[in-house]
């Protein structure tokens, strides 16, 4: 069996989720390991690194935005970054001992990493890297020697070729790669006046906020019906949650903490309501489900947005007013924009990647690298 070893860390959800659905779908031909070596590695320096991170993108984004911005003009190709020693030293580990047979890259920095360890002999391995992002892509994921690039759209890839200069045969549509039980609902195919129409909430952002939301969703329509998913947010954010639904309809909302049922629960509802990171709105494209877009991390989450835009699945709304009256906008005239938003996600089919990107690798291993 050949073994296929997929790279990924845990600073965003949209790593890790890209890189466990494509596992699920190799190792139904092939040994397959899933690797974070920035924890395996440096396990106490990525604990804080990761806490730095989650707090710098929800507390000051503009600081973030400001180290994405430069890290657009950074060349990671020369060697391994000051202080990275022990993670490359962990990859040549694998590399040399577990001997895969390709391997796939779901964080920007093992690729340079990678072409670092072949120049200085480790056994070469063919790889690919799959971009976790949708439009901004920074120029960290594009400066490496990888056989080829795994994107999420046709706008995606025409920005890397025509903008970027990456050769055409080095990128490929395989569209992002969602766990394969993530499917469209057949019992919310259509939605009729009088009818619960299902809102499934990410909260984001403080308990007075998540209150304020929460309140504008069930003020919004009578037939709206809400299901919290606070995850790990449970204990900051279940009083402001229980109140405003004990204020505005207890019996309309329906409160879970942390779940391993999101596929199941996006197939049973109509719309998200949640952040822009790319495991989520990607699996709500999979779903067929429009995204009304609560918060996005500038730099690469405004991509996600904007793809949203272009298919005309989702949106952006500011504050719980506009999430009010875009809910009320989706329902009016017997949900006819929701419907509008329905058919243009069912023909993007932005779906498959997971067992495209598999399809891919298994090919990639007779290329030269």
């Amino acid at each position: 069996m050949k073994r296929f070893l997929i790279l990924t860390a845990g600073y965003g959800d949209g790593h890790n989720s890209a890189a466990r659905a494509v596992g699920e779908v190799l190792q139904e031909c092939g040994e397959v390991r899933v690797c974070d070596v920035c924890a395996e590695a440096l396990p106490q320096a990525f604990k804080w690194t990761r806490v730095l991170y989650l707090w710098m993108t929800a507390r000051v984004p503009w600081l973030w935005r400001c180290l994405y911005d430069l890290s657009d003009t950074s060349d990671w190709s020369g060697g391994v970054p000051p202080g990275l020693g022990p993670i490359a030293g962990r990859l040549r580990s694998l590399l040399d001992q577990w001997k895969p047979d390709a391997v796939v890259c779901t964080f920007p920095l093992y690729p340079y990493l990678l072409d670092v360890l072949f120049r200085q002999g480790a056994r070469k391995v063919p790889y690919m890297t799959v971009v976790t992002d949708s439009l901004a892509i920074s120029r960290t994921w594009l400066e490496s020697e990888a056989c080829l690039f795994a994107v999420s759209d046709e706008w995606t890839r025409q920005l890397l070729v025509e903008e970027r200069g990456l050769a055409p045969e080095r990128v490929e549509v395989t569209h992002f790669p969602v766990s394969p039980r993530v499917c469209a609902g057949q019992e919310v195919q259509s939605w009729c006046a009088g009818r619960p129409f299902k809102v499934l909430y990410v909260p984001q952002g403080s308990s007075a906020l998540v209150e304020e939301e929460l309140s504008a969703m069930l003020d919004a329509a009578p037939e709206v019906y809400v299901t919290v998913v606070l995850g790990r947010k449970v204990r900051r954010l279940y009083r402001a949650v229980h109140g405003a639904a004990l204020r505005s309809g207890r019996d309309r909302v329906h409160i879970l903490g942390w779940t391993q049922r999101m596929p199941l629960l996006l197939a049973s509802h109509h719309v998200l309501v949640g952040k822009a990171g790319g495991a989520s709105v990607h699996e709500a494209l999979a779903a067929e489900v429009p995204v009304l877009v609560n918060h996005f991390v500038p730099g690469q989450e405004e991509g996600n947005t904007e793809l949203l835009r272009r298919l005309d699945g989702g949106r952006f709304v500011a504050t719980p007013v506009e999430l009010r009256q875009a809910l009320q906008f989706l329902l009016k005239d017997e949900g006819a924009a929701w419907l509008v938003m329905k058919g243009n996600l069912r023909r993007a089919r932005m779906k498959g990647g997971a067992a495209r990107i598999a399809e891919l690798v298994q090919q990639i291993d007779d290329f030269e690298v």
